[in-house]
């Protein structure tokens, strides 16, 4: 210990154990909240570790040790722990609860709260550009989330900050989700299996999975695009798709109040290729290519395996709520497919 050191001797500890070993368990602490509901990813007392006696933890076996050290790869930086690969599932939103994220730990730990797939996990928010942050874990949301489905594993880098409440990030968190994009669509008839509709989303980075949304609050990006599958495994089995380009603010200045959206065909998407030197992305040239727009108030069509589609964009405001942007694709048949209105 360095002389007057107090609580930061602990987090130097657990630094240095992060520099030497992989474990994920110094992240399986149970301590309380911040106002906000947030909590860093390391732990400010050695208490939070309590491990009753009675309760070993079991190791997850599922995969070979070995096996479990090589894959798993994290470190520490200047904004907090970072995994370039991190393996992720998460739970869409139910009432009274946000969507959140789930990191398993490996291990299994009768006296750590929080459990699924059989194993210990901690809660995570996305909040930026490859941004995220640990969530509270009380037992009320842990009961409101027992019957939600969790997906299927996928990866992505993550970077969990250690420090949410210092004074020049803890206004913008408040405000993570003020001015998302939010992709929604009228939905096809689902004929037994889950058709999935967003073939990618970039910047990677910004895209919320969970939540169908790019966040724009802790983000620079002004162009922004999702390849969109239509239709079913009936209407469109080759799955076809088009690609919506999404622009803020104008050429002069990004202004995440001011959010377009144009529909671009595949054709004209494929054809574009983007100069080494990189001074327009590709999405700047595919509105370039597309031909002007007389209003705001126009709306953009495509038609596609027996649709025909538009997309419009508006501002959201709701009471108590983050303003959103709402980026709605609407269809119609243009052919006797079968659909359904839900």
């Amino acid at each position: 210990m360095l002389y007057g050191e107090g609580q930061n001797a602990f987090l130097r500890l657990q630094e240095e154990i992060i520099k030497k070993y992989n474990d994920l368990s110094i992240f399986a602490w149970n301590g309380k909240a911040t106002r906000l509901g947030f909590k860093p990813i390391l732990a400010s007392k050695p208490s939070n570790f309590f491990i009753s006696p009675a309760n070993i933890p079991t190791w997850y076996t599922g995969r070979s040790q070995l096996g479990n050290k090589l894959s798993i790869k994290f470190s520490l930086t200047n904004q907090g722990i970072f995994f370039p690969s991190a393996k992720l599932h998460y739970q869409t939103a139910v009432p009274g609860y946000r969507h959140h994220y789930l990191l398993s730990l490996n291990y299994r730990d009768p006296s750590f709260r929080g459990r699924a797939l059989k194993q210990r996990y901690i809660l995570l928010q996305k909040v930026g550009s490859g941004l995220f942050i640990r969530l509270h874990d009380p037992p009320e949301r842990l009961k409101a989330f027992q019957e939600s489905i969790c997906t299927s594993a996928f990866y992505e880098p993550v970077c969990i900050l250690n420090s949410p409440l210092e004074p020049m990030i803890r206004p913008r968190l408040v405000f993570w989700e003020r001015n998302a994009v939010r992709v929604r669509w009228k939905p096809w008839e689902k004929l037994g299996r889950r058709y999935w509709h967003i073939r990618t989303a970039q910047p990677r980075g910004s895209w919320d999975l969970a939540a169908n949304q790019f966040l724009l609050e802790m983000a620079y990006e002004r162009h922004m695009h999702v390849e969109f599958v239509p239709g079913n495994y009936e209407s469109n089995p080759g799955l076809k798709y088009f690609v919506l380009a999404i622009q803020v603010g104008d050429e002069k200045k990004r202004h995440s109040r001011d959010v377009s959206a144009r529909i671009v065909s595949a054709d004209v998407w494929e054809r574009i290729t983007v100069t080494t030197l990189g001074f327009q992305k590709r999405e700047a040239l595919a509105l370039e290519a597309l031909p002007h727009m007389k209003g705001t108030g126009d709306s953009d069509h495509i038609s596609l395996v027996g649709y025909d589609i538009s997309v419009s964009v508006r501002l959201v405001a709701e009471p108590k709520e983050q303003p959103y942007h709402l980026v709605y694709l609407d269809w119609e048949a243009t052919s006797s497919l079968p659909v359904t209105n839900e």
